[in-house]
């Protein structure tokens, strides 16, 4: 499943997108949909724990949520960059 399915699957775009690229020259596509709401009083601030990460190696979807995100980087090569952590 590619980046364009998922789309069409979840019946919108993500919140937030980030292309990498690994240490083999694999191309890493990081969706993050907002799939917990946001609690009452913080002002519509969305935190990274309100966010799902879909991970795509090389246009296809390999794996979803922050521990295969995580795993995904000692296997590729890459620097995870969080806002909240």
């Amino acid at each position: 499943m590619g980046p364009k399915d998922v789309v069409e699957v979840m019946g919108e775009k993500p919140y937030q997108g980030e292309f990498l690229r690994g240490k083999n020259g694999e191309g890493i596509l990081v969706y993050k949909y907002l799939t917990r709401p946001t609690p009452f009083g913080t002002h519509g601030e969305v935190r990274e724990e309100n966010l799902t990460p879909l991970v795509f190696v090389n246009n296809v979807l390999e794996g979803w949520g922050w521990y295969y995100l995580e795993t995904a980087s000692e296997r590729y090569g890459f620097v995870i960059k969080f806002k909240d952590r």
